[in-house]
């Protein structure tokens, strides 16, 4: 007769924690999270100390597993070193997209991506070594539970039905209505146009990743392939990233330094709010776009 496999409590038992179960192949873990009853959405994390909470407690119970493994020791050591630069990371991230990093399937996928980002990107780290974080963090989400993250691997993903180009005229069009909306938006939707980078990719984007001169311009942006490509940028385009940044450096509220596009509290703008503003001004321009649509519309202009 087989025996059910071991608990791990990756709680620390506080009242008014809501509890879940799921059945891993090696384990059963029991889960506990804060609910949050605004959101209606049990399970979901906080963005403070109880995600920082959550990521410990999820570590110990993790590393409890690993060490009953047939691992050799070299390699549980490798699972837990990546796995806790990946949960310092998260535990201090302030991205609410990465509020239910540990419970949600979608933001499990957001973290994993920033974090691979981060590791390339912000840390220069080699392709080699992001590859090797993936095989821990792997490891641990299928522990939890959720399954492996949706991250770039070299997987086709789904295709998508094509959308027309849109005119120089509908341009305009959209231009106009995104400069209705504001600064931000206006410079925003001009780059997205310009550049046709994707909405993880113009959300990601850092102040010194559009270095803009008097007469040059362009956009630095690690896409997929970890390929690190530089886009050049209109003259049309410059005085709306200018324009922008003088808006913000204005408004005198303390924001995150490193981003080009801030969110409302100064935050970093997540992809979310790119593909929002994107679709709002396509319909106040009698137009149905998206982020995935603009990469092909630019086609028109460049």
């Amino acid at each position: 007769m087989s025996q059910d496999p071991p608990v791990f409590d990756v709680a620390d038992g506080r009242p008014g924690f809501d509890t879940v179960y799921t059945r891993c192949p090696r384990a059963r873990v029991r889960q506990q999270y804060p609910i949050v009853t605004t959101t209606g959405l049990p399970g979901r994390l906080l963005s403070d100390r109880p995600l920082a909470d959550a990521t410990a407690s999820a570590r110990a119970g993790y590393a409890g597993w690993v060490a009953g493994t047939g691992l050799a020791e070299r390699t549980k050591g490798t699972y837990l070193e990546r796995l806790d630069d990946y949960l310092s990371w998260l535990a201090a991230s302030t991205d609410d997209q990465h509020i239910a990093a540990l419970a949600e399937e979608h933001a499990r996928d957001y973290a994993v991506r920033d974090y691979r980002r981060h590791l390339l990107a912000g840390r220069q780290a080699s392709p080699a070594t992001a590859r090797l974080a993936l095989v821990a963090i792997d490891s641990f989400y299928a522990w939890l539970g959720l399954g492996a993250p949706d991250v770039a691997r070299g997987a086709a993903g789904r295709r998508r039905t094509a959308p027309r180009a849109l005119d120089q005229d509908q341009q305009r069009r959209l231009l106009r209505a995104a400069e209705r909306r504001g600064v931000r938006d206006h410079a925003l939707v001009a780059l997205a146009l310009d550049t046709g980078l994707r909405e993880a990719e113009l959300a990601s984007l850092d102040d010194a990743d559009v270095p803009i001169t008097p007469r040059t311009g362009k956009v630095r942006v690690l896409g997929k392939g970890d390929q690190l490509r530089e886009v050049p940028l209109p003259a049309r385009t410059r005085p709306l990233i200018t324009a922008w940044r003088q808006h913000r450096a204005k408004s005198g509220a303390p924001h995150d330094p490193d981003a080009l596009f801030l969110a409302r509290g100064g935050r970093r703008v997540s992809a979310r709010t790119v593909d929002h503003v994107i679709r709002q001004a396509g319909r106040a321009a009698g137009l149905e776009i998206s982020p995935h649509a603009h990469r092909r519309m630019s086609s028109a202009w460049l």
